[in-house]
């Protein structure tokens, strides 16, 4: 993405996406914060619509119990979201914003809470929009991955232009962050250059400099977090955010929740991508772009007001048990125990000619790769795929060694899912239920969804039963047994299997006599020991006692 580029504005309409997704909420903590600002979003000059607040004053009955508020989340706390997300909470206050660059000067800004989305909206979370017919797809591009592919459920969507993106976070109740928004979950609040610190960047912190050359799913990069858990916050996409871009912002910017300028022509882009370079990922850096354009290394993440506000859940799908997640991978079905390795059979043809001996070695074809290697005095040619010409003297060593790749296994064990309290499973329905009191403050549900008949709880309108199942990042939803199964903390292993071919004696040849300690040098070594009885035979090449 050149910095500084002017490009075309064009809207693209989408329609709303119905909420007929299911939900999965694991230990929510329905707790009150601060209102998360909204950006000012618009083509022409308008303001966009915020959460606000009910503030009118109600009559004080003595019969009617006031409301209780629970208290403010703690920095870092987490909601799972009604796309199955996971929203991180940022708590309100103070940080340094820019790093003294051209269009960043560095200043500090105020923001009230807010909550996040602590990964990039995946491809999986944006085809179940879409499954809907409520979401539009992405560009149509070769370079833009196939939404479908099971493999790549969780990595980032790409290819989405900037009203795309915001029609989505609006589909959960949010919005897009604005630059100091995002900015402040990348780097905390004591300016540090990296989400991690100031360590370094390499390939272990986060997808960059083509370490891996394509994109990455939104969670393998835990050590990269930021210092409130937010991940990719540097490297594998760049992300949309909600602020027109202006290069000379920053020095007239607002201390408190800047929402960056009313009008505008390109907007604003944070973060990095798997192709950045090491000094592109600092998290203070600014790009735009026009609001029509897409790029397949751009993606986003939402924002949410009023999070703590809503109601649980009635009903979200369960997970496998924690006994089942913690089983050894390589006992689980697909683990190491179950991957076998073929031993391949090997034949060996002896030759003598002219004093040289060898062996030529094959083996048969086996669901594995064959590698050979030489360990003793030998030199060895590849024949074809499977065999080996080889010479050497007496006692040379060849290797053969067949090697085979086990994936890491996916958990297919128990019958019984699991729930976080104050959930439990449904045997009828295979869902968790919810089982705790109504929440204090927690007054709203989500569109699609109306509070049950105590207010504990969000039920569906329509009662039917979950049309769109969704797991959280790293899981897969199975039909039959109606719950979500995740990988083993598994990468897979390798097994080998070895077999060593010996050099002996050509049959017309005699055999060496093994008590002839003269046996074991060399030309050279044997002249060294001729005091000792020993004697070089030139005719069968080998150093012989006395």
């Amino acid at each position: 993405m050149e910095r500084k580029k002017s490009l075309i504005v064009v809207r693209t309409i989408l329609g709303f996406l119905s909420f007929g997704l299911a939900i999965l909420a694991c230990s929510l903590p329905w707790v009150n914060s601060e209102n998360s600002p909204q950006p000012t979003i618009t083509e022409e000059p308008a303001s966009q619509a915020s959460f606000v607040q009910n503030t009118e004053e109600q009559e004080t009955v003595t019969e009617v119990p006031q409301a209780v508020e629970a208290s403010p989340p703690e920095p870092g706390s987490t909601l799972r979201w009604i796309d199955s997300s996971l929203l991180v909470y940022i708590p309100p206050g103070e940080f340094i914003m820019g790093q003294d660059g051209e269009d960043n000067p560095e200043h500090a800004v105020f923001l009230d809470g807010f909550w996040i989305y602590r990964t990039e909206v995946t491809n999986r979370m944006y085809l179940n929009c879409m499954a809907m017919g409520k979401c539009s797809p992405p560009a149509i591009d070769p370079a833009i991955p196939d939404l479908e592919d099971p493999d790549l459920a969780d990595f980032p969507v790409v290819g989405v232009r900037w009203y795309q993106a915001l029609d989505y976070c609006e589909f959960v109740d949010g919005t897009l962050p604005t630059e100091a928004q995002w900015e402040k979950a990348a780097r905390g609040t004591d300016g540090r250059p990296f989400p991690w610190g100031n360590a370094e960047t390499n390939c272990e912190l986060l997808n960059f400099n083509e370490c891996l050359g394509k994109t990455s799913p939104v969670n393998i990069y835990p050590a990269g977090a930021s210092p409130f858990d937010v991940l990719d916050m540097a490297g594998n996409v760049f992300e949309w955010v909600a602020d027109w871009y202006r290069e000379d912002y920053y020095s007239d910017a607002p201390f408190d929740n800047p929402m960056g300028p009313e009008f505008g022509e390109v907007r604003s882009v944070r973060g990095s991508t798997y192709r950045s370079a090491p000094n592109q990922v600092e998290s203070a850096l600014r790009y735009f772009l026009g609001p029509d354009e897409y790029r397949t290394d751009l993606g986003f993440r939402c924002v949410v007001g009023k999070a703590h506000e809503y109601a649980p859940p009635c009903s979200v799908l369960a997970k496998a048990p924690e006994d089942d997640l913690g089983k050894n991978p390589d006992e689980a079905p697909g683990g190491s125990a179950s991957c076998v390795v073929p031993e391949p059979e090997l034949s060996v043809v002896t030759y003598c000619e002219k004093g040289q001996r060898g062996n030529n070695i094959s083996w048969t074809p086996v669901d594995a790769e064959v590698n050979y290697s030489i360990l003793e005095s030998a030199w060895c040619s590849q024949y074809d795929e499977d065999t080996l010409a080889c010479v050497g003297n007496y006692g040379a060593t060849v290797s053969i060694e067949a090697c085979k790749s086990c994936p890491a296994p996916v958990v297919q064990l128990g019958i019984v899912g699991a729930c976080d309290p104050p959930y439990v499973f449904d045997e009828t329905t295979r869902l968790c239920k919810y089982a705790g009191p109504p929440v204090p403050g927690a007054v709203n549900c989500a569109p699609g969804y109306s509070l049950s008949g105590d207010d504990s709880c969000c039920d569906r309108v329509d009662r039917t039963p979950l049309d769109f199942p969704v797991c959280p990042v790293g899981g897969v939803y199975e039909p039959s047994s109606k719950i979500c199964w995740f990988t083993l903390p598994s990468t897979g292993d390798e097994k080998c299997v070895n077999q060593s071919v010996f050099f002996r004696w050509c049959p017309a040849e005699r055999e060496p006599r093994p008590s002839d300690p003269c046996l074991q040098y060399s030309f050279e070594e044997c002249r060294l020991h001729l005091n000792d009885g020993c004697h070089w035979d030139y005719k069968e090449e080998v150093c012989r006692g006395s």
